[in-house]
């Protein structure tokens, strides 16, 4: 049998960018491709690692702090939104 999981989403208000692997800050235009767009509210934006230049390999890895501490025992991420 398998226990109860309540969700609970955990607000984003106090969350920091602690530190990223790799993010395009030029290719994706100026409201593009910064790492703080994984957590922005903003379904137009988004993370995308670094392209122009340079293709650092993988893994890539994005470190957030959510402010306090909270039990987790999942996640869930949005897939990129195309106006296409």
């Amino acid at each position: 049998m398998w226990g109860q999981c309540d969700t609970v989403l955990i607000s984003n208000a106090s969350w920091t960018l602690v530190s990223v692997s790799s993010e395009e800050l030029t290719g994706e235009g100026a409201s593009n491709g910064h790492a703080i767009h994984c957590f922005d509210n903003d379904t137009t934006t988004f993370w995308h690692t670094q392209w122009q230049n340079a293709q650092p390999g993988f893994p890539h890895e994005i470190v957030i702090n959510l402010g306090a501490s909270y039990p987790v025992n999942g996640f869930s991420v949005r897939t990129r939104h195309n106006a296409s």
